[in-house]
């Protein structure tokens, strides 16, 4: 079974396979040996090239220069050094994305997202597959199912719809203020981490479940074993948890 994966970028990509049908991509023509200096050389256009791949076998994106979009069916996307950012979309496939200079977007099904090292916002549209993303510096918006999100040193906002799966977040200590976190999910257990003396406006929920918090929480409102609403800390950012058949538990960033 053949399938088509189609790559898009500015400038100097290099694609191989892991079966190492691909070494280089031929980006610019010839030029003459009186050509101008190294930096007048340098060249940038957008291109578009597509690849057949065999099944089971993937690209992996290394780029210097720009932003790169990868789609793909059915196949797994690898990226890393990418200077601008990245849209990366597949179906039925694993997607992998490290050392990204911009926002990065990444959407797939009934495969995993793993990411590292994000210097600005993170995107991720997954159903049946897990999330795992450490290291962003910007916001992190997160929807999937049916599988655990896990989030580490995330430097800006935080939000997580999941259904049928279990969230681990560990929040950044900014440089000034605090961040909004908002988790959701069901079925599931639910982790959050976050810096000692940031305050928050805490509102959490659950049902058939219970709450704990190891930070102090001066209750403003409603509580019981599945219900508290304070301010931690002085308040300030929000910290809305809702869960459904599950466990939440507020504990602070190590």
């Amino acid at each position: 079974m053949i399938r088509n994966q189609r790559i898009f970028g500015r400038a100097l990509l290099r694609l191989a396979t892991i079966a190492g049908l691909l070494s280089a991509i031929p980006l610019f023509p010839a030029k003459h040996a009186h050509a101008a200096t190294p930096a007048q050389d340098q060249v940038s256009r957008d291109f578009h090239q597509t690849v057949t791949l065999g099944a089971g076998q993937s690209v992996r994106v290394e780029h210097k220069f720009g932003s790169v979009t990868l789609k793909s069916s059915f196949g797994v996307i690898e990226a890393s050094n990418i200077p601008r950012g990245i849209h990366a979309i597949t179906g039925n496939g694993a997607i992998s994305l490290a050392d990204i200079g911009g926002d990065s977007f990444a959407k797939t099904s009934f495969g995993s997202v793993m990411t590292d090292r994000i210097s600005g916002n993170l995107t991720v549209e997954n159903s049946n597959g897990s999330v795992t993303a450490r290291n962003v510096k910007g916001d992190a918006e997160i929807n999937t199912s049916f599988a655990a999100v896990t989030l580490e040193s995330i430097g800006g906002r935080i939000s997580v719809d999941n259904q049928n799966g279990a969230i681990s977040v560990t929040a950044m200590r900014p440089s000034s203020g605090c961040r909004d976190i908002s988790l959701k999910t069901s079925f599931s257990s639910m982790r959050v981490r976050i810096p000692e003396g940031l305050g928050y406006n805490l509102t959490a929920r659950t049902s058939f479940g219970r709450i704990s918090s190891d930070l102090p929480v001066t209750s403003t409102g409603s509580t019981g074993g599945d219900t508290l609403n304070g301010t931690i800390g002085s308040g300030g950012c929000q910290l809305q948890l809702t869960d459904s058949n599950g466990n939440i538990e507020i504990a602070k960033a190590p």
